[in-house]
């Protein structure tokens, strides 16, 4: 009897894993290509915030910035959508006679848009946080972010100069 087939079925189970193992490899690549493409867009896009900036609160009637900085702020992109603050108050100390600093982390919802839960580090065996909404805006030269606060505490807006280094 003459065996009609060209291929062994050793043959066989060589392409099979040939064209398998190769199948993966590509996926595995390409996921990796993705995954880091995203990244860097989402780097892109947040991560401009990220920077040294002065803050100055709103008058009285929470219409016009003061001209007087209240605060420094620095900005740290961590990953995805979210950012790290650190605001010192220039002129508000507590009990030691330091400034006054709150953390919070910088969650955005939009490119334009988020929220920060903070906290306040240093408050003389108090425990004060809350909330904010931040919008973030650029122009030519400057970046702004506006900060809400919930309750008496007002509204700031920290500025940063685009030309400076950070």
């Amino acid at each position: 009897m003459v065996n009609d087939c060209i291929f062994s079925i050793c043959e066989l189970w060589n392409g099979l894993l040939l064209g398998t193992l190769s199948s993966v490899i590509a996926s595995v690549l390409i996921l990796v290509y993705v995954y880091h493409r995203d990244k860097r867009k989402l780097r892109a896009k947040f991560g401009k915030a990220e920077g040294k900036y002065t803050g100055y609160r709103y008058d009285e009637k929470n219409l016009v910035p003061e001209t007087k900085p209240a605060s420094e702020a620095t900005i740290e992109y961590k990953r995805d959508n979210l950012l790290s603050i650190v605001l010192k108050e220039i002129e508000g100390r507590n009990a030691k006679g330091e400034n006054f600093v709150w953390t919070g982390e910088m969650r955005l919802e939009f490119e334009s848009s988020g929220t920060i839960i903070w906290r306040y580090e240093n408050l003389d065996d108090k425990l004060q946080f809350g909330f904010k909404r931040c919008m973030l805006r650029e122009d030519t030269d400057k970046f702004y972010i506006y900060l809400v606060g919930e309750g008496h505490y007002g509204k700031e807006i920290l500025v940063r100069d685009k030309t400076k280094s950070n």
